[in-house]
């Protein structure tokens, strides 16, 4: 059997390279816990995992900046798109940083620096489709405003009369699920309809007939086809579940998807053929190529090559809910499927919907807790929010939040894990028997934390991978502390495990513990084995008080959710 040391190295990734692309949040609200839960949250579990084994990381984002819901939102509250999406942008950042989401760069792409090559990207993205002769003009049916009614009138920001009506500008019902939807994505199922086949289209947010008449589009003509497309999916770890959905859409469209749109708000195309003033349709190109812009910037921050052109040996992964599910494997994935200057996705991470009194967190709806309400008005500890978002994470099947269970997970594990802690240090610092120098874990002992580490690496390996199983990993860590919390060596065995398999999931916590232990920064794979080589030393870990994970109170946790009917106090 190996020695625990050389199963510890057995666990690097130094040397290899990593691009984290999580979805680019829609500007037209602050991130809730639906976002966080969902692609964001696990997309920085895996950074900060791959970061401890030692790989070469960066995980870079923009905001999706010219979706229709930007302008609809502009309408709502009597301001441009521009100021909206700029202003959300924001207050995202925030929501981000309350429960310690790192990005290398969160992107504004409307701001000067960027707005340009933003542009850029996505037109050289369509050009390059266009040049494979992976496109061609098509002529769609779609909804125009044809009347309003007397005395009304059409919002500033969006369609006017006689204007084609797109995206979240009209609703309907999903023709799989029956559920209401608005623009051509179904939040109930994941489908994704073109509006001649939405049942009982109509105008969303003001008032008018629409009537439908042909249009000349630019839509992708991919060679091979659904097979290709479905195989490619596959090949980049799209699962069962996500690739029935794609399947459905396969059978009724095959691989046809509009590439652009009639519409005044994105970004232009005059291509020789199109009708009406048309834009970069957001569920195709423009759904892929803000990581494309993120994957420039990539390269600024790390100096390595552009990690998505041909050939790139930087493993890149996108992380999306399933509501983005089929924009992304249909439009994205068959554009760049269409086209030889850009390399395929590595790998996706996709995840079920997470909700809220049993619906769907929605920034439209307002059916939302934002992510910063719950740490600075309702007072969660930030890494006890982290854990519970991994314990009931959406990765699998749809999951919701509890506020009730949420408040006694938080003050349960924070009891516990400050008990353990106390304990141990107790150990260590003599207070049961004599301690005389540092303290040397036994070979059992290490064997034991090597063992949990391979696990956790297994959860969060690209194949299969799992917050809520590296949850199961530390939650069984903090369950078998009895084992170890009985002498000086099990508690410095205990305290390291604490700090390696907390880690990811609680950032803030298990690097202030681990700088409590041993005065390193942060913990590391490289750092594990030579601080267990040379112990754990009671005179430094008895310096200073060890951190402490805040207890919530159910009281002020109301001032963002109320704990009988889960209705929104703040953020609405």
């Amino acid at each position: 059997m190996n020695s625990p040391s050389a199963r510890l190295h057995g666990l690097s990734r130094s040397g290899e390279r990593y691009f984290l692309a999580p979805v680019c949040l829609v500007p037209n609200g602050r991130a809730h816990l639906g976002h966080i839960a969902g692609p964001l949250l696990r997309m920085d579990v895996l950074k900060r995992h791959l970061r401890w084994s030692g790989a070469d990381v960066a995980m870079v984002a923009t905001s999706d900046s010219h979706e229709s819901h930007v302008a609809i939102r502009g309408h709502k509250e009597g301001r441009t798109s521009v100021e909206v999406a700029r202003d959300y942008h924001e207050q995202i950042r925030g929501d981000l940083g309350a429960l310690l989401l790192e990005y290398d760069d969160f992107i504004d792409p409307l701001s000067p620096e960027w707005a340009e090559r933003y542009a850029e990207v996505n037109h050289a993205l369509l050009d390059a489709v266009i040049a494979a002769g992976s496109t061609r003009i098509v002529t769609d049916p779609m909804p125009r405003l044809t009347a309003v009614p007397e005395g009304a009138t059409t919002p500033a920001t969006g369609p006017r009369l006689g204007d084609i009506v797109t995206s979240g500008w009209h609703q309907g019902s999903c023709p799989d699920c029956g559920e209401g939807m608005t623009g051509y994505s179904c939040e109930g199922c994941g489908g994704l309809h073109a509006p001649h086949q939405v049942d009982g289209l109509r105008p969303a947010h003001f008032e008018g007939e629409l009537t439908f008449d042909d249009v000349q589009v630019l839509h992708l003509d991919l060679a091979d086809g659904p097979a290709r497309l479905r195989a490619a999916a596959e090949a980049a770890g799209v699962r069962g579940d996500f690739l029935a959905l794609l399947d459905r859409y396969l059978a009724r469209n095959g691989t046809d998807v509009r590439l652009t749109v009639p519409s005044r708000w994105g970004i232009p195309r005059t291509d020789e053929g199109l009708t009406e003033e048309q834009v970069v349709w957001h569920g195709a190109t423009l759904q892929i190529a803000c990581h494309y812009l993120a994957a420039e910037r990539y390269s600024e921050l790390t100096g390595h090559p552009y990690p998505l052109a041909a050939g790139s040996d930087v493993t890149t992964v996108v992380g999306f809910g399933i509501d983005n599910a089929l924009p992304y494997l249909v439009g994205g994935l068959g554009a760049i499927l269409g086209q030889d200057t850009y390399k395929a996705i590595d790998h996706y991470l996709i995840n079920q919907f997470y909700r809220l009194d049993g619906k769907k967190f929605s920034t439209s709806r307002r059916h939302v807790i934002w992510a910063g309400d719950l740490v600075e008005t309702g007072g969660a500890d930030p890494d006890l929010a982290r854990l519970y978002l991994c314990f009931r994470n959406p990765e699998f099947t749809s999951e919701n939040f509890d506020p009730r269970e949420f408040v006694a997970f938080h003050n349960a594990t924070a009891a516990e894990v400050g008990a353990g802690i106390t304990e141990a240090l107790g150990l260590l610092s003599g207070a049961q028997a004599p301690v005389d120098g540092p303290v040397v874990p036994s070979h059992w002992e290490r064997a034991f934390l090597a063992a949990h580490l391979e696990r956790l690496t297994s959860a969060l390996g690209l194949e299969g991978h799992t917050v809520n199983g590296a949850y199961r990993v530390l939650r069984e860590w903090l369950d078998r502390g009895e084992l170890l919390l009985r002498t000086p060596s099990g508690a410095a065995t205990y305290l390291a495990g604490l700090a390696h398999l907390a880690l990811p999931l609680m950032p803030r916590f298990a690097t202030a513990l681990w700088q409590h232990l041993t005065g390193e920064t942060s913990p590391t794979l490289a750092g594990l084995d030579a601080v267990l080589d040379a112990g754990l030393d009671p005179r430094r870990t008895t310096a200073g008080a060890p951190p402490v994970l805040g207890r919530l109170d159910a009281e002020r946790f109301a001032g963002c959710v109320s704990l009988d009917g889960v209705t929104m106090t703040t953020g609405v």
